[in-house]
C-alpha cells in the first residue's frame, strides 16, 4: 500500500558517517510514501555577505520547488509580511555585536 501523502525531511549535513544509514532508511521509506529531502546545508553565503554591513540579518523563507505545503507556507509568509512580520527560524547575528552586549 502506498500512502497519498508526502514526507518532508529537513536535513543539514554534518558529516558522511550517517549518510549511508540515512540512504538505507530512505530507500525503504519511499516504497510507502513520497519523500522530499530539503537540504539546508548548502551554506549561509548571502547571510554572511549581509552581515558585512549589518549587525543582525533576518533571512526570508523561500521555497523552490514549491509543493503544496510550500505554497501554503508561502501564503502564510505573505500575509504575515503584509500585516505584521514573518519570523524565520534563523537569525544571523554579528558575533562581535553579541559579545559586546553586556549582560546578555
Amino acid at each position: 500500500m502506498r500512502y497519498a501523502a508526502e514526507y518532508v525531511l529537513p536535513l543539514r549535513a554534518s558529516g558522511t558517517g550517517s549518510a549511508r544509514a540515512l540512504a538505507h532508511c530512505l530507500r525503504g521509506l519511499v516504497q510507502w510514501i513520497d519523500v522530499t529531502v530539503v537540504d539546508g546545508s548548502a551554506g549561509p553565503g548571502s547571510v554572511l555577505e549581509l552581515l558585512g554591513g549589518a549587525d543582525l540579518v533576518r533571512p526570508q523563507n523561500y521555497f523552490a520547488p514549491a509543493p503544496w505545503h510550500a505554497r501554503w507556507d508561502t501564503g502564510r509568509i505573505l500575509l504575515d509580511r503584509a500585516f505584521a512580520s514573518d519570523y524565520p527560524g534563523t537569525l544571523g547575528v554579528r558575533r562581535s555585536t553579541l559579545l559586546g552586549a553586556v549582560g546578555y
